[in-house]
């Protein structure tokens, strides 16, 4: 697992510093970035459930497959994932909520000061087929 040195978190047992730093995994991550969803946006559980499994499959392909961690993950093994995704035979809709969750994630480090800049920027959305039209009866 990819170890990260970040500014001091919030434990259970209060504010851990490690002068000024403290060690982050994906993990605790995802964890507090899925705090922040239920308490800035009152994200429901079934949501919340959503973007943490998004998150931790995509940190653990990273994990398995590209030798990195989430949080310090690049352009590159994003897009990498996500062509990944799609070779794997998952909808172009699977993939854009994966990377709608990443998205969002990764704005929430850049906010905390986690990293510097945000890798998902220039990745483009899969594009969505428009459903048929439905006939009236």
């Amino acid at each position: 697992m990819v170890m990260v040195v970040l500014p001091a978190i919030r434990m259970d047992t209060g504010w851990k510093s490690n002068a000024g730093c403290s060690a982050m995994n994906d993990l605790q991550g995802i964890e507090l970035f899925a705090d922040m969803l239920w308490l800035e946006r009152g994200l429901s559980k079934n949501t919340l459930d959503s973007y943490q499994s998004d998150l931790r499959q995509a940190a653990k392909w990273l994990e398995v497959e590209k030798h990195t961690g989430l949080i310090v993950a690049h352009r590159e093994h994003l897009l990498a994932y996500l062509a990944d995704l799609a070779l794997c035979g998952h909808s172009a809709r699977t993939s854009a909520r994966r990377l709608s969750a990443l998205r969002q994630f990764f704005q929430y480090a850049l906010r905390e000061g986690w990293i510097k800049e945000d890798p998902t920027l220039e990745i483009q959305a899969p594009r969505l087929g428009r459903p048929l039209p439905k006939t009236l009866t």
